[in-house]
């Protein structure tokens, strides 16, 4: 659970985001751009519904040497 401002790109959405007004923004599946941040600036402060539930993006194993 993160809120708006936390989200980074590679992240996935795991549960629909909505306005507080009921309007959907991003389904469950997305994948956080570098776009849809660029957008989410823009978005009033209380706009969305958060915090939002997100799947964090695999890191690399380690690399062997």
């Amino acid at each position: 659970s993160l809120p708006l401002t936390r989200l980074r790109v590679g992240m996935v959405i795991a549960e629909a985001v909505y306005t507080h007004s009921g309007q959907l923004l991003v389904n469950r599946g997305f994948e956080i751009t570098e776009r849809f941040l660029e957008q989410a600036r823009n978005f009033r402060r209380g706009h969305v519904r958060e915090p939002l539930q997100v799947i964090l993006p695999a890191t690399p194993p380690p690399a062997s040497g």
